[in-house]
């Protein structure tokens, strides 16, 4: 199936419920497109935009044989937007999306994989370099691209992405791991995007746990690389970069056997600059975080099965402790590539430390209780890592270091070579990184650049819905709109309902566009339109009592009313006896 150049749009559900399924915490029950039965879609230039759930949902169901089905996604310079709850783009078990351009949008979740889906982003270039599309991208389709080189925009107001157990009492799906890789993506969370959903206590304590983070993995095994992207937690502070949890369902209730570990989470992060912390709270499973050629600050924490009780009982969400007897500890590791830096802000905690000659560790390191080298370094068991000033050195041991220091400068002739170079992006300055021989660095900050917005379309305005002009950042895929007043209904009058003796009559009229309702009773000064038009009475002598009375009956409409005789001779017309 080819869409493009297409709108696809979805408002089936005006009111903001959770959804079916209780492991994927969004709201929202139908999607705007659904990729099913091994189904390949490719979206080229279009727009799809669901209410909530999902703007497209692509699903996990197995054959008749018990087989899984592939299903797979392309998409280039296409919106998937989630307007009120739900998830961008869902990625279920065994499917495959590629992304290249365009932006990923939602009030909730971003993007949304279980743990063995594949999620591919990278730019409307990388696409046409590895012929994902050949034969169905025409050069008409390239020249509405406003930048070849622009990556992916993903933004939501819970997590960009998500990689999730799926709710499988399947031991063997424990196994599998997601496939995340990402090249010139920006991933952000933007807590004012979001809205507010009642999942009842214990998972609204869950969800405020784990909201902010940018990537958030749930009881799950995950191989994720980023490469020149750009990760921009929650700004009140409440997010992380990475945040690893555990999860309620039945994947996060399986204990790992005696004997036996889980793949981990895996995530690799090259010639980027990051700010915010990693936490590693999932101690079902092991995470290691490589970087490459980063500037890194932050702090990075290890937690235990006792710190995931303690939490999840002080704020509330008791019911996601899988085994309280379980003190299996599986923990964490940074690897630092020669060319990566890391300003220690908090004190870290780690399992695992590796650093090779030419990093920098702006921090005091500690293993079993012990000070050691930072760089380089091939360390295993209690790591503790603390900011640069939190211990202090004794004068002797500040004056022999500034000597050893002051004397190897001096001896020494600096030879600088580029080793990375992070362009910046509209709002966040970029960096380019230089290296001696020596192992020392520096790096020259890249100014911020601003957008470049293009103008991409509007919309008119209706009688009921704003209209709006719309502009595309050709670098990053940001969106800036102006809004326009509301239109004007343009009534006609379709029906005249006449006045009858006793009530007023009314006109209708309706709108050509929208189709809106009005009813006229009163002209512009007050006064009737169609006024009540009276009784015309005729009278007849009640034949069953002729001497009690007669009967005034309206010819017009036929209402009778009842009057005893007033005499004899009556008005009526009676000149009998009375009684």
């Amino acid at each position: 199936v080819v869409v493009k150049n297409s709108t696809l749009f979805t408002d089936s559900a005006k009111e903001l419920i959770p959804g079916n399924d209780p492991g994927t915490l969004t709201a929202g029950t139908v999607p705007a497109a659904s990729v099913t039965e091994s189904a390949q879609v490719c979206m080229i230039n279009s727009d799809i935009t669901a209410h909530s759930m999902a703007a497209v949902y692509m699903n996990d169901g197995q054959d008749s044989t018990g087989f899984y089905d592939e299903s797979a996604l392309f998409a280039y310079n296409s919106k998937f937007n989630a307007l009120h709850g739900g998830t961008g783009v869902y990625v279920g078990i065994y499917c495959n999306a590629w992304i290249f351009g365009g932006s990923v949008k939602s009030a909730e979740i971003g993007l949304f994989s279980e743990n063995s889906g594949n999620i591919t982003l990278g730019t409307p270039a990388r696409c046409e370099e590895m012929g994902a599309l050949e034969g169905t991208l025409t050069e008409e389709d390239t020249a509405k691209v406003g930048s070849r080189d622009a990556g992916t925009v993903v933004s939501a107001g819970r997590n960009a992405l998500v990689i999730n157990s799926t709710d499988n009492n399947d031991p063997e799906l424990c196994k599998k791991s997601a496939s995340i890789e990402m090249t010139g993506a920006a991933l952000l969370t933007d807590l004012s995007l979001s809205e507010n959903v009642d999942y009842g206590d214990t998972l609204n304590a869950y969800i405020r746990h784990t909201a902010g983070s940018v990537i958030l993995v749930r009881s799950s095994n995950a191989d994720i690389t980023l490469d020149k992207c750009r990760i921009t937690p929650a700004s009140d502070g409440t997010g992380n970069i990475i945040h690893t949890v555990v999860s309620n369902n039945t994947q996060g209730m399986i204990k790992v056997p005696e004997g036996e570990s889980y793949p981990g989470v895996k995530v690799n992060m090259k010639a980027m600059i990051i700010s915010g912390d990693i936490c590693h709270e999932d101690y079902q499973r092991d995470m290691d975080v490589t970087l490459d050629a980063c500037v890194f600050s932050g702090s990075a924490n290890e937690y235990d099965a006792a710190h995931w009780n303690e939490i999840s009982s002080q704020e509330g969400f008791s019911e996601f402790c899988p085994d309280s007897s379980y003190e299996t500890r599986h923990g964490l590791g940074i690897i630092m590539k020669s060319g990566a830096s890391w300003e220690v802000t908090k004190e870290s905690h780690l399992s695992r430390l590796q650093t090779e000659s030419g990093c920098e560790i702006k921090g005091v390191v500690y293993l079993n209780g012990e000070r050691v080298p930072a760089v380089p370094a091939d360390y295993i068991g209690d790591i503790v890592i603390k900011p640069e000033g939190e211990e202090q050195e004794t004068a002797e041991q500040e004056t022999t270091v500034r000597e050893e220091t002051t004397a190897a400068e001096e001896a020494h002739v600096h030879s600088w070579q580029e080793v990375a170079n992070l362009p910046s992006g509209c709002e966040t300055e970029g960096y380019r990184l230089f290296e001696c021989s020596c192992g020392q660095q520096y790096t020259e900050s890249i100014p911020a650049a601003g957008h470049d917005y293009m103008y991409n379309g509007s919309m008119p305005s209706t009688c009921t819905e704003q209209g709006y002009m719309e502009w595309y950042c050709i670098v990053c895929g940001d969106y800036k709109y102006e809004y326009r007043e509301l239109g004007s209904h343009d009534y006609e009058m379709v029906y005249a309902y006449p006045a009858n003796c006793t009530d007023m009559g009314y006109e209708v009229w309706q709108c050509r566009n929208c189709l809106d309702m009005q009813y006229g009773y009163y002209d512009e000064w007050g006064n009737m339109i169609y006024p009540p038009l009276g009784h015309i009475w005729t009278v007849y002598i009640d034949s069953v009592q002729p001497t009690m009375g007669h009967y005034w009956e309206c010819t017009r409409c036929g209402y009778l009313e009842w009057e005893l005789h007033s005499g004899s001779p009556c008005a009526c017309g009676y000149t009998g006896p009375v009684g």
